[in-house]
């Protein structure tokens, strides 16, 4: 095999990639939109761009036609035409209420399918009576999201797999659209959805590609148990004659094709494309089709001096051995047919996602009959959620602590006698209503939050807060103590981490509470002795007391004397030294005060703009809140705030002030 000849295209994740029938348009998937390449002089040049849906593009196709099909997670898909004046888009409405998730025409080009999360297949066909696209739902007995289909060579029989782990055919026959199929092994009478087979994987994994066979007499998919199953029908209502699943040790396969009626072509995670060959006796892998040896197309650069002692230092090796010994060096998502003659692939395509940083067009030969391949590369960047950089930190809450610090200012304070929680609220228009959209809120009656960055993120993990308290309160007829929740609250923000369907929380939160300290009926102490009462009671015992606790995004909590998050986190942190709050001598209505000051210091960064500031309070059940968390009285805040803005006026005349005669200056 003939080393790859990289063509780089752009600096950003792709969906779904097609080749025209010419091979000489790449329609790629690039965000909300699809760009078209021309190739020249060996080359693909940006040709055009297909701008149409406001969601990711998740799918695209070319028809043998010269049209294209894109479809998105706006719920809608496009039919795109050429014309004197560029390409005409043409909407289809799928009749869909979740996104669409895969599109592939058949292959007569009269129609296409579109799988979706709405666990329907709309099947769009022209009617030219009444000049639009017009879609037919395939229904029964999908109970997921369609994550890929694949057409028969008749164009009527449709192959989907989903998340429920099955993989079905179904017939997509339209009256006056399709020509009566020919009887086959999967059926001869076949009205639209006429379920013809349904195969469930062993492991009940996801199926994530499938394809028939170049006569269309066996089908094969691939699940996420790292699997491939093939299928060999018998005739409608007979058992299959096979059914040839083959495990292996590799990483789950996530695309597939056929060349020929025994051959294979699959990739998926494992960064690499594998030959599999076999029979209705069984399959085997013949083994890979890339060459080994070299580490990935970004390993071929000078080793300089500079270069050695940089990785000595990053990562106490002078070679860099993170590269992987294939082409790619990240998940390939798609294969597709480039070239064939008489079923058999002479040539074909494929792209990887996963935290891409670079597409690349790379060219394969094989002495036989592989040719090329489309080849996307990414230096393996680990960006992708649930992934580690080289430092072993996770790139995604790097960027959400990043947010967290371009937020407003928030403090809290752990007093002698209770918690207070304040927040700088910049006043981004004079048409906000003063004391409207609150930053702080009440999770019970004895606890508040405060969160800084991402707004509705905040809003969001404060109903979560309030259901862990509810759920706590229902089931031990109690208030939640702060430990507590902080530690829910903590596992709940890590789980956000773990996979790449969702992202991170861009908020920093604190919690502060005063944990009752009245005296309880039972305080789970139990025992025998003189000095145990009944119940397991001990008499006099008491509990509670203040609790401050700030969780980050990566899920950590810590428990706190004071804390402090925003862009004013280090003034603040450093003011909140300076108070010596681990002595537990500062009192409720001097930390009004201090944290009035705190707020207006590290303001001082953006005093271009106006704030207000907002402020709460958590005190003993024998203090001015009775134990439950309220707003600092308008009077007291005022005096604070009157406090906060002289203290400051005095560090200013502190700094303007002349030195005393016989004070000698320091050159």
């Amino acid at each position: 095999m003939a080393a790859p000849e990289p063509h780089h295209l752009f600096h950003h994740p792709i969906a779904d990639h097609s080749f025209s029938a010419d091979r000489q348009t790449l329609a790629v998937a690039r965000d909300i939109n699809v760009e078209l390449y021309h190739r020249s002089e060996g080359k693909f040049i940006l040709h055009d761009e297909l701008k149409g849906h406001d969601k990711t593009v998740t799918g695209v196709d070319v028809a043998s036609t010269g049209r294209i099909v894109t479809c998105s997670q706006d719920r809608n898909a496009y039919v795109w035409e050429p014309s004197s004046s560029g390409w005409k888009p043409t909407l289809v409405l799928l009749r869909i209420n979740r996104a669409a998730t895969f599109v592939r025409w058949s292959p007569s080009g009269l129609k296409f399918a579109v799988g979706s999360g709405a666990r329907v297949i709309a099947v769009c066909y022209f009617e030219e009576e009444n000049d639009w696209w017009v879609s037919k739902h395939l229904k029964k007995p999908i109970k997921s999201t369609i994550t890929t289909v694949a057409w028969h060579p008749n164009s009527v029989l449709l192959a989907a797999g989903s998340t429920d782990a099955h993989a079905r055919v179904f017939s997509s026959f339209i009256k006056g659209v399709d020509e009566r199929p020919e009887s086959s092994v999967w059926g001869e009478r076949l009205p639209f959805n006429t379920v013809c087979g349904e195969y469930l994987n062993n492991s009940a994994g996801w199926v994530h590609g499938c394809a028939f066979s170049p006569s269309g007499n066996a089908l094969a998919f691939a699940a996420h148990d790292s699997s491939i199953t093939i299928v060999y029908p018998n005739g409608p209502e007979q058992p299959p004659k096979a059914i040839v699943s083959m495990s292996t040790q590799l990483l789950p396969f996530m695309s597939l094709i056929w060349s020929g009626e025994s051959e294979i072509i699959a990739a998926g995670h494992d960064c690499e494309v594998y030959r599999l060959r076999g029979n209705q006796q069984g399959w085997q892998i013949t083994g890979s089709m890339e060459m080994k040896g070299k580490s990935g197309l970004g390993s071929q650069r000078e080793e300089s001096a500079l270069n050695m002692f940089r990785q000595l230092d990053l990562k106490g090796s002078a070679k860099d051995d993170t590269l992987l010994k294939s082409v790619h060096q990240n998940t390939i998502t798609t294969i597709r047919t480039y070239d064939e003659s008489d079923g058999n692939v002479k040539r074909f395509s494929n792209v990887n996602w996963y935290g891409l940083r670079s597409l690349e067009l790379g060219l394969f030969s094989r002495r036989q009959e592989f040719s090329s391949e489309l080849q996307s590369q990414s230096y393996l960047d680990f960006e992708h959620g649930g992934n580690y950089d080289a430092k072993s930190s996770l790139f995604q809450v790097e960027y959400a602590v990043k947010a967290v610090e371009s937020g407003n200012t928030a403090i809290g304070i752990r007093c002698k006698d209770g918690v207070i929680l304040a927040a700088e609220k910049i006043i981004g228009s004079k048409l906000l209503k003063p004391g409207a959209n609150r930053r702080i809120a009440s999770v019970d009656r004895n606890v508040g939050i405060i969160s800084s960055g991402l707004l509705p993120d905040g809003k969001h993990f404060v109903t979560r807060a309030r259901d862990e308290a509810a759920s706590w309160r229902s089931t031990y007829k109690n208030p939640i103590p702060i430990a507590a929740l902080a530690s829910r609250l903590g596992s709940y923000v890590q789980a956000y981490t773990l996979y790449s369907s969702v992202r991170p929380f861009g908020v920093t939160s604190i919690v502060g509470g005063w944990d009752s300290e009245a005296e309880l009926a039972v305080d789970g102490q139990v025992g025998s002795g003189p000095l145990i009462g009944s119940g397991g009671k001990v008499e006099g015992t008491r509990a509670g007391g203040p609790g401050l606790y700030m969780i980050e995004p990566s899920g950590s909590y810590w428990g706190y004397y004071g804390a402090a998050t925003g862009k004013g986190r280090q003034t603040a942190k450093a003011e909140l030294e300076k108070l010596d709050l681990a002595a537990g001598t500062l009192s409720l209505e001097e930390g009004v005060k201090e944290a009035a000051r705190i707020i207006h210091i590290a303001h001082e960064d953006t005093k271009d703009k106006d704030f207000e500031l907002e402020m709460t309070w958590i005190s003993t059940i024998l203090g001015p809140t009775k134990g439950k968390h309220e707003e600092v009285p308008k009077q007291i805040l005022e005096e604070a705030e009157k406090y906060a803005k002289k203290a400051m006026e005095g560090e200013d005349d502190e700094e303007d002030k002349p030195a005393e005669d016989g004070e000698k200056m320091e050159e």
